[in-house]
């Protein structure tokens, strides 16, 4: 069953309201009727999927999975979101009958999923959208709340699309706003002060079995952002011994030496894992780096010494059975969950001031797109007046002779002046009325000056 949010049509372009998105989910019916442009966002994270499902979603892709998406029928622009614990896609589309070609596009590279895809799916629609946008850039959605790598994540994720040609003014108009929202409710509220990141909760996790950390060998394997968290929480708050592996040697060696430890060839994993106490692994390999063989022949030399290993990659890079060793303690993106809820009950109270700001950067961020939604009617206004001046300015200087040219630019002038006052006054009422969402107003003032808004084109 697929969950489905609809509460507002802020985001549409064009200024005709469809009622059925407001208040209620939509029927199937009114997905297929209602054909307004709309914001739509199809997600799968940590709160409602098995990791398994996120695997199989996990886009390996990107810029290839950009454009077939752009591809579809409808879809005029977007972009994709995918960390370790979330996969999803935002996209503005011709209308709600856009949504089963994203639904139907995305179930079909799940490889025989699609029955625990449409379980774990979450669809929201265009305000929603706004409200979600907002909520992961200041951490609320996070299973860490507040932590800071969702927002270069998403702004990541962003100039992705746009590298690749797949968003374009309308997102490009949101995302700022999202962005700069974000950092500063973060500033207002402190929500992303004290340990909130993946990586401080992932090495508070393994010390609740293996204790302090401080001065014990410690070893990280990857060398992207989640593995460089990872590694300056644990060189500021614990300095350990720590080793750095990664399939790019020279990659390692640049992030051990960042922090101050030694790096180690993918080759060598298992003598890694004979020396370090405990291992985060956190690469974006296609296949697991730790396999059940591996793990075995490193035991031999540990002497009965416990090890654990927290597995932050997506899909997966430690083998489900390694956690079935005697001798190890294996974590994964799931076994967060239980510190990630801890963490939300002591920062409950910045999350309150946080979600007070939401909805007041929401407002604003409503208004922004109400107002952007009128200025095709505007454009049209503006330039019926200037093709009517134009011409009857020529009419006009044909009849006078003997001007020069000084004479001729201060008219030409003049008339440009009369046509901007004039028009002031109308075009700031329209864009208040947008904002203000008085649709008689706008429809007036097409019926006055004659003009047939139908919106932006999508297709």
């Amino acid at each position: 069953m697929v969950t489905q949010k609809s509460r507002g049509c802020c985001s549409k372009i064009n200024w005709r309201r469809q009622k059925s998105l407001h208040g209620k989910p939509l029927s199937e019916s009114e997905l297929v009727r209602c054909r307004q442009p709309i914001l739509v966002n199809l997600s799968l994270t940590y709160k409602k999927t098995a990791i398994s499902l996120l695997e199989a979603a996990f886009f390996s892709e990107i810029p290839k999975a950009l454009k077939d998406m752009r591809a579809l029928k409808g879809v005029a622009e977007c972009f994709i979101l995918q960390t370790c614990n979330r996969v999803e896609l935002f996209a503005l589309t011709s209308g709600s009958d856009s949504i089963p070609r994203l639904l139907q596009w995305w179930r079909a590279n799940l490889k025989g999923r699609g029955e625990a895809f449409d379980e774990a799916l979450e669809v929201n629609v265009s305000r929603d959208v706004l409200l979600h946008l907002l909520r992961l850039s200041v951490g609320l959605e996070s299973m860490v709340v507040g932590e800071d790598q969702i927002l270069g994540q998403l702004q990541k994720s962003y100039a992705e699309a746009k590298e690749y040609g797949t968003a374009g003014p309308f997102l490009d108009l949101i995302m700022f706003k999202v962005l700069t929202s974000g950092r500063a409710i973060r500033k207002a509220t402190g929500i992303n002060k004290g340990a909130v990141s993946i990586g401080s909760v992932s090495v508070n996790l393994v010390e609740e079995s293996l204790g302090d950390l401080d001065g014990r060998p410690v070893g990280i394997v990857g060398a992207g952002e989640t593995a460089t968290l990872v590694g300056k929480y644990l060189i500021h708050e614990r300095h350990p011994e720590l080793f750095v592996s990664n399939r790019t040697h020279e990659r390692s060696e640049a992030l051990a030496k960042l922090l101050g430890g030694k790096a180690m060839p993918l080759e060598m994993v298992s003598e890694l894992l004979s020396t370090v106490d405990a291992v985060f692994v956190a690469t974006s390999a296609p296949h697991p780096v730790i396999t059940h063989e591996i793990i075995e022949a490193a035991l031999e030399s540990r002497s009965g010494r416990e090890i654990s290993i927290v597995d932050l990659s997506q899909p997966r890079n430690v083998e489900v059975s390694v956690g079935l060793v005697s001798g190890v303690t294996l974590y994964n993106i799931n076994d967060l969950k239980q510190v990630s809820q801890r963490n939300l009950d002591a920062r409950l109270e910045a999350a309150r001031a946080t979600e007070a700001l939401i909805l007041d950067e929401l407002e604003s961020l409503e208004a922004i797109l109400r107002r952007e939604m009128v200025e095709p009617v505007v454009s049209a206004i503006w330039g019926s007046a200037d093709e009517i001046r134009s011409r009857e300015l020529e009419r006009a200087l044909g009849k006078m002779e003997g001007i020069n040219d000084e004479q001729r630019t201060t008219i030409e002038k003049l008339s440009r002046v009369l046509v901007t006052r004039l028009l002031h006054n109308p075009i700031e009422a329209l864009r208040d009325a947008a904002v203000n969402e008085n649709f008689e107003t706008i429809r007036t003032a097409e019926a006055l000056f004659k003009i047939h808004q139908r919106g932006r084109k999508i297709d």
